[in-house]
């Protein structure tokens, strides 16, 4: 998900729908992952390492234990994928992955900032390791994030108590 504050304090969120939205999270790419390893186990692409080490991660050996792993997955177990396609990021399937992940955070950036002036902080368990994914104007924007994920929620709980006061 994106999410801007404006200088007058306003405030604006794109996505964040939950899976099997949530672009460019680690769930979204480690489903398309196990694209490959579906593609792959069925003969329409060729066996190689990003699938072996899919298969791994996955502790999968066989097709029916690829319906199990399939049908039980939720999206942490989608997400556990994304080490390895980040791991693989030269293979074509891996790369295309991420090169789409970039551009769905361009998109989620230009729906919140459309004049393309604000900075940019790339958050969560992949964000940051997206950077080099994003279109050079764009990658230019990036700063920093101020806190972690944790550390915002806990800022904004902060401000909301003492609001409440």
């Amino acid at each position: 998900m994106g999410e801007v504050l404006y200088a007058d304090g306003r405030r604006n969120v794109v996505g964040g729908y939950g899976f099997p939205g949530d672009e460019a999270s680690g769930a979204w790419i480690g489903l398309r992952a196990s694209r490959h390893v579906q593609f792959v186990m069925d003969g329409r692409a060729e066996p190689d390492d990003l699938a072996r080490d899919l298969l791994f991660a996955m502790a999968v050996r066989t097709r029916d234990d690829l319906v199990r792993w399939l049908c039980a997955a939720m999206p942490g177990r989608y997400a556990a994928l994304a080490p390895t396609i980040l791991a693989h990021a030269r293979h074509p399937v891996s790369r295309a992955i991420l090169k789409d992940a970039g551009e769905e955070i361009a998109r989620m950036i230009a729906a919140l900032d459309p004049a393309g002036g604000l900075p940019v902080a790339l958050c969560g368990g992949v964000g940051r390791r997206l950077r080099e994914y994003l279109r050079a104007p764009l990658r230019a924007r990036v700063k920093e994030p101020r806190a972690d994920a944790m550390q915002g929620a806990l800022q904004i709980a902060l401000r909301l108590a003492e609001a409440g006061r």
